[in-house]
């Protein structure tokens, strides 16, 4: 299983942990695969 994790923050670039859900700095939610956005 080989997941591919940022190594910062796509909002702030703060450093990440391992595990991290979110950026502790920001808040913003990090995740593995954004869903694609929506445009109209």
């Amino acid at each position: 299983m080989s997941m591919h994790r940022p190594s910062g923050c796509p909002s702030c670039a703060e450093p990440l942990e391992e595990g991290d859900r979110f950026c502790g700095v920001c808040g913003a939610p990090v995740s593995a695969a954004s869903p694609p956005e929506s445009r109209d």
